[in-house]
């Protein structure tokens, strides 16, 4: 009776450690129809990208039409960037019709400058 009971436990602690690495992030990207598997869920903890950043701003791309992949994003992150930058802009882009392109905002990220704010000006 008690092993059954310390299964059980390390079950559940299994399931719910499961949902807030993994779970939660690949569910939010599944509902909002962002191909995103587990599996890269997982991996990008491992690189040290933030998850729930990375996943968010993807489904906010998404949602706006603007055509992101999640390596994408994750090149944008690990190369010093700011991600909420790079999708905002992009987003106030397509609705401007300005034609500015992913690399074109990846650069000027880099460069430190607010995407949108910039386009605003022009």
């Amino acid at each position: 009776m008690e092993t059954r009971l310390v299964i059980i436990i390390l079950l559940v602690h299994l399931i719910v450690i499961y949902y807030f690495v993994v779970g939660r992030h690949w569910l939010k990207c599944r509902l909002a129809g962002v191909a995103v598997s587990q599996a890269d869920i997982l991996f990008m903890r491992f690189r040290g990208v933030p998850a729930a950043l990375l996943t968010d701003e993807l489904v906010r791309a998404h949602k706006a039409g603007v055509p992101l992949t999640r390596m994408q994003l994750e090149m944008v992150y690990l190369s010093g960037g700011d991600i909420r930058n790079v999708v905002s802009g992009l987003i106030y882009a397509k609705r401007a019709e300005s034609g500015l392109t992913y690399k074109d905002a990846l650069e000027l990220d880099l460069k430190n400058v607010d995407i949108a704010t910039r386009l605003k000006e022009t």
